[in-house]
C-alpha cells in the first residue's frame, strides 16, 4: 500500500548549547553543525540570544548573521529553545505579579518575535511554584489559573506573529506543571479555550523517569513507613504530599496499633483533598 502524503517527515536536528561560551557568534556554530553533516539546529537561548542577557541591537544583529550564513552553510533553524536561563527561576508563576508580567513580556514574547524572523517554532520551559504556593489549595489554584491565562496570551501573541508553533516543555515534580499525562490535557484544554489558538507540549523523553516516586501512598504503604521509622528510619526519600502528612506519621508512632490505623486514614484522606500533588501510576 503507498504510504498517505500526509506521512510526517521527520528531522535531524542538534541544539546548538554544546557552543555555548565557545563558538557563540552565528556564523561559528553553524560552520560547525555544517561540518557534521546536519542542516538543522534548535537555538538555545543559552548560546547568547537570551533577551534578559542580550541588547536589542544584538539581536537583530543575531538575526542577520543567522540570515547570511544560512545561505552560506545550508544550515536552519527550526526551532528556538528557552535553555537554563528561565528553568533556573519561578518566572509565570512567580509569587509576585511584576516578575510574572516581566518573564511575560520581556522574556518570551520577545523570544517569540525573534523564532517568528526565523520561520522557526519556540519551545520553553520558564515557571515553576513555590513551596507556599505548593502546599495551600487555594493559592496553588490561584496561580495555577493564573499560568494558564498567561500562556493562553502567549499563544495569542505568537499566532498574531505568525510563529510555526509555541509549546511548553513537560516536567516531572508536582511543583512543575505539566507533569502528569492529565495535568497535560488540562493544560492544552484551558489555554485553547483561552485563547483558541494552537499551543503545544513539547516531550522530553527523559522525564517519565521520576514520577512514581510521586505516587499516591496507599494504606499497606503508609504501614510499611510506620514500620520503617519504628526501626529508626528516616522519612527521607518517600513522598506524601503536604507537610502536614508527615507530622501525623510522626504522630501515629505514638498510638496503639488500632489508633494508628485511623491516622493512616487520615492520611489517605488528606491525600485525596491534594490530589494535584501526585502522579498516577501510567504516568
Amino acid at each position: 500500500m503507498a504510504l498517505s502524503n500526509k506521512q510526517p517527515k521527520i528531522y535531524l536536528a542538534i541544539d546548538n548549547c554544546f557552543a555555548s561560551k565557545r563558538w557563540t557568534n552565528p556564523g561559528d556554530w553553524m560552520r560547525i553543525v555544517a561540518d557534521m553533516g546536519v542542516s538543522y539546529v534548535e537555538a538555545s537561548a543559552d548560546n547568547e540570544i537570551d533577551p534578559l542577557y542580550s541588547t536589542e541591537i544584538y539581536r537583530q544583529k543575531w538575526v542577520d548573521e543567522v540570515a547570511n550564513e544560512s545561505i552560506r552553510t545550508g544550515v536552519n533553524i527550526c526551532n528556538l529553545y528557552s535553555g537554563h536561563g528561565t528553568y533556573s527561576t519561578m518566572g509565570l508563576a512567580h509569587e509576585d505579579r511584576s516578575v510574572r508580567e516581566h518573564i511575560m513580556e520581556d522574556w518570551i514574547k520577545k523570544m517569540i518575535d525573534i523564532a517568528s524572523t526565523q520561520e522557526a517554532g519556540l519551545g520553553f520551559f520558564c515557571h515553576a511554584f513555590n513551596s507556599t504556593v505548593l502546599q495551600d489549595k487555594e493559592k496553588y489554584s490561584f496561580h495555577l489559573e493564573d499560568l494558564y491565562d498567561r500562556l493562553a496570551g502567549l499563544a495569542e501573541h505568537a499566532a498574531h506573529q505568525g510563529l510555526k508553533s509555541l509549546g511548553v516543555e513537560q516536567m516531572y515534580t508536582p511543583h512543575q506543571v505539566p507533569w502528569t499525562i492529565n495535568g497535560a490535557r488540562e493544560l492544552l484544554r484551558k489555554v485553547f479555550n483561552r485563547s483558541e489558538k494552537p499551543f503545544y507540549i513539547t516531550i522530553d523523553v527523559g522525564h517519565q523517569s521520576g514520577q512514581r516516586k510521586f505516587l499516591k501512598p496507599d494504606q499497606k504503604y503508609l504501614e510499611e513507613l510506620l514500620n520503617a521509622v519504628k526501626s529508626g528510619n528516616k522519612l527521607a526519600g518517600c513522598w506524601l504530599g503536604v507537610d502536614r502528612a508527615y507530622e501525623m506519621v510522626h504522630e501515629a508512632l505514638s498510638f496503639p496499633v488500632g489508633k494508628q490505623t485511623e491516622k493512616i486514614n487520615e492520611i489517605l484522606e488528606l491525600a485525596d483533598e491534594n490530589a494535584y500533588l501526585f502522579a498516577a501510576y501510567d504516568d
